[in-house]
């Protein structure tokens, strides 16, 4: 907790989200005491439909020990790179997916791991990221990754068909590092 700052806790409704923002992709990233930050910049490929979304090459490069990512209306694929600090030291990840519609994989030097199917319910994931509820952690940080050489880097892709056919409001996902 911060010195002298005082931290509000509000809940939001997903459901309305889609009234409240234009209908393009946007990229919300809180990191830190910082206040949020809004990416703005689509890709300029279209999928099948003519939908923009953002590119794969499109990166979102975190430090802060802690923070969240808001995907509103996710389209497309969004690479994500953590890296603790300036210390190039490695690090855990622990990262806590709110809402499903978004898979997870994790970059590795050669191709990359799925993690999060983006369908399953997350408590019943049979990776072996994931972490079981405990009295530390009773509802967030759900998976953990062990960074290499002081970086780590995941890649989240929406899920192009839902099963009701609705597109997903907004996906977060929170994050915690430690050395």
């Amino acid at each position: 907790m911060s010195r002298g700052r005082r931290v509000s806790t509000f809940t939001l409704d997903l459901n309305y989200l889609s009234s409240l923002w234009p209908s393009e992709s946007k990229f919300l990233v809180r990191s830190g005491d910082g206040p949020p930050i809004n990416l703005e910049k689509t890709s300029r490929n279209e999928d099948d439909e003519g939908i923009s979304g953002y590119d794969p090459c499109e990166t979102v490069r975190l430090s802060a020990d802690r923070g969240y990512l808001l995907w509103v209306k996710p389209r497309g694929t969004v690479q994500v790179k953590f890296k603790y600090g300036r210390t190039g030291d490695d690090f855990k990840c622990f990262v806590n997916p709110e809402h499903k519609g978004v898979k997870v994989y994790e970059m590795k030097t050669v191709g990359k791991e799925l993690i999060i199917d983006g369908a399953v319910p997350y408590e019943e994931s049979t990776n072996p990221h994931y972490m079981k509820k405990s009295a530390v952690r009773p509802r967030e940080n759900n998976f953990q990754f062990q960074s290499r050489n002081g970086e780590l880097n995941l890649q989240l892709e929406a899920i192009k068909d839902t099963q009701d056919g609705n597109t997903l409001p907004a996906f977060k996902l929170n994050y915690v590092l430690t050395l």
